[in-house]
């Protein structure tokens, strides 16, 4: 639930984040809605999930000499998943296979994508997300990467809005976007009553719950 107001904002930016989610499907949407007609969305770099995998453990990103060696030989993908590194930290590591990222991405009205097969690297640049079957077949053994270029739906036009800040507790419980008052330091929703301030000098636009959550917050 992004505290902006729909239609905010020219270019987006997302880099080896998405599979950081348990699926990129909300996470596009939003991003789609807070987009200029005409906007563009650039997804960085994120990995598209094998089908021919049997795992047996999660391998860290500086990969142990034994692991260096099953990848020479292309053993590692089939017996081993990426996110060590981050799950044992308590951070959602995941893949998602090509139908997911061409479900996600069909939000968009054009797409530009460029896909790889494991570990070789984007070897196909393709209008959409419909790869060749050499690469498709690629995928379904190793498994890859995708980067893509989003365009929403519209011609592009400069924002007029001087405020797009909203209440993220009205967009996530009543769908409504009120913008919030600045009150000195503290931003106040007219609508719901939440107040939003500062932490450290940073403004955190999260409602009461999530806060306490995330930031271990009295409530």
């Amino acid at each position: 639930n992004l505290p902006f107001k729909s239609n905010s904002f020219p270019f987006v930016f997302i880099y080896e984040s998405l599979h950081h989610f348990p699926n990129p499907k909300p996470i596009l949407t939003e991003i789609e809605r807070v987009l200029l007609p005409g906007g563009c969305l650039l997804i960085g770099s994120d990995p598209i999930k094998p089908s021919l995998q049997f795992p047996v453990w999660r391998r860290p990103n500086k990969l142990r000499f034994w692991e260096k060696i099953l990848k020479y030989f292309l053993i590692l993908p089939f017996i081993s998943q990426i996110g060590k590194t981050e799950t044992e930290y308590g951070v959602i590591e995941t893949a998602f296979t090509l139908k997911t990222w061409q479900k996600s991405l069909s939000i968009f009205k054009k797409v530009e994508s460029e896909i790889g097969v494991y570990p070789f690297g984007p070897i196909e640049k393709i209008q959409g997300t419909n790869p060749s079957m050499v690469t498709r077949f690629g995928l379904f053994i190793f498994g890859g990467g995708i980067r893509a270029t989003c365009f929403k739906e519209g011609k592009i036009k400069q924002s007029s809005r001087k405020n797009i800040l909203i209440c993220p507790n009205c967009l996530s419980h009543n769908q409504q976007e009120p913008q919030l008052r600045s009150m000195g330091s503290v931003f106040h929703c007219l609508v719901c009553q939440n107040k939003y301030s500062k932490i450290k000098g940073i403004l955190v636009l999260m409602d009461k719950k999530l806060q306490a959550k995330i930031l271990n917050l009295p409530l």
